[in-house]
């Protein structure tokens, strides 16, 4: 079963509820993607969106990861990461972790081998 970037960004960080990708020109004619992501603000209907370059390290780092993960999950491989923990809360990577795990998402039987400092 596939994962949609904005499923997979939920799942860990309920408060971003919308990705806003925006294709740019840089002045050589390269192609860049501007990425904000939308936060809703609590206790309102009140969407914020934040470059995504000001968002923390771990979701930079579970953006990084996505293609990977979904690659697996798509085609049943296997996903190395060395410290996963590295820039994540410890109940992200639980739920990084729950992802490989559920086998409705892991229809596949893709698997996740990573190193960790956690106990």
């Amino acid at each position: 079963m596939m994962i949609k970037v904005f499923e997979y960004f939920s799942s860990f960080d309920k408060s971003i509820v919308d990705l806003k990708i925006e294709e740019m020109k840089s002045s050589d004619d390269k192609r860049i993607l501007k990425i904000d992501a939308g936060h809703k603000i609590e206790g309102s209907d009140e969407i914020k969106y934040i470059p995504f370059g000001l968002e923390s390290s771990g979701t930079l780092k579970k953006f990084a990861l996505f293609p990977y993960v979904q690659e697996a999950l798509d085609k049943g491989g296997i996903l190395l990461v060395n410290e996963l923990n590295a820039g994540l809360h410890p109940l992200l990577v639980r739920t990084f972790v729950q992802l490989f795990m559920d086998p409705e998402v892991n229809s596949n039987n893709a698997q996740l081998i990573f190193t960790s400092h956690d106990a």
